[in-house]
């Protein structure tokens, strides 16, 4: 991350905040600027401001917290991966995948090769999107795994956007977390920000976006639980900085946990369930189920039976139900 600091000329003044960082640091597309600004990355005088068409003042000092690179240009090409991402639907608009653990999903600073979109490529160069996001219309972090949809049209990305910002996608997780979670089954609504302290991490903060995860347990034991979790909202980092949040992070994540566990080289938190409307197929409702990982079989192994509770069949058709009651 590079911080950038900058003090509004009085020639500036009464523009609005989008353009004013686009045309300081033009690095950076104006589009790119409005996400940053909507997740709390620039700061009008010591506060993250998250209205793109926020006014200036005269002498208002500009804060930003961004990746020194610039996301790479479009086209891209196809580079395949070492790993196989497995294919759960496809058709003429849509696509499905079991994301791996590890695996980034778009290029980004840092990440210029080896990610999911470029190993997709062509299947999603026509649905559009910002610089190197051809199709993404929702992430995964880059070590969890599980389902992901992209789009493979305009028409279906747009669709799905909205969807999601209506809050008709319903994402499922499952999460093996640290500590007994108490109650053991509720809805955390806490808001999300760039954590001040640590601006590449995440955090509750009063500045933050709306957050609401809701949670149930399902097995315990001693020292750890296994918790089926479902997202509200789509916030960075949200099921692991909520878990933290508790006091529960997620084993196996070395940001916002301790780091490597039970046999975990990666955070234990898969995303087992999608359920949504088709973008293009009016009243065709798609309902997908992905079983935990075979590398969870290490830490069950070492933690033994459940205390309390059971743990979910290696089914995929186990039924999609609502978390948390």
């Amino acid at each position: 991350m590079t911080r950038m600091t900058a003090t509004v000329a009085p020639g500036e003044a009464g523009g609005r905040l989008d353009r004013l960082v686009s045309a300081r640091w033009p690095t950076w597309s104006r589009t790119r600027w409005q996400a940053a600004i909507a997740d709390g990355q620039v700061w009008v005088n010591g506060r993250p401001v998250r209205r793109v068409g926020h006014l200036v003042a005269p002498g208002d000092i500009i804060d930003a917290a961004l990746p020194q690179e610039a996301p790479p240009a479009v086209p891209l090409q196809h580079e395949p991966l070492e790993v196989v991402i497995p294919l759960r639907y496809r058709d003429d608009v849509l696509v499905v995948v079991c994301k791996p653990a590890g695996v980034v999903v778009h290029p980004g600073a840092g990440h210029a090769h080896g990610t999911l979109v470029q190993a997709l490529w062509p299947d999603v160069a026509a649905a559009g999107g910002e610089p190197g996001r051809a199709g993404v219309v929702h992430r995964l972090d880059r070590d969890t795994a599980g389902l992901m949809m992209l789009a493979r049209t305009q028409v279906a990305r747009a669709a799905l956007s909205a969807a999601l910002a209506r809050r008709d996608v319903h994402r499922r997780y499952w999460a093996l977390v640290e500590g007994h979670v108490d109650p053991p089954q509720g809805r955390l609504s806490a808001p999300i920000g760039r954590d001040p302290r640590h601006r590449t991490r995440m955090a509750v903060t009063a500045g933050g976006r709306p957050a609401a995860t809701r949670y149930e347990t399902l097995a315990r034991w001693a020292h750890h639980s296994w918790v089926a979790l479902e997202l509200e909202s789509g916030r960075t980092h949200q099921v692991r900085v909520h878990m933290a949040a508790l006091g529960h992070p997620v084993v196996g994540d070395a940001v916002y946990g301790t780091g490597p566990a039970l046999g975990q080289a990666h955070q234990a938190l898969f995303a087992y369930a999608l359920s949504f409307e088709h973008p293009t197929r009016r009243h065709r409702h798609l309902t997908l189920v992905e079983p935990w990982p075979e590398r969870w079989h290490d830490a069950l192994e070492q933690l033994g039976p459940p205390e309390w509770g059971a743990i979910p069949p290696r089914d995929p058709l186990t039924p999609l139900g609502p978390a948390g009651g």
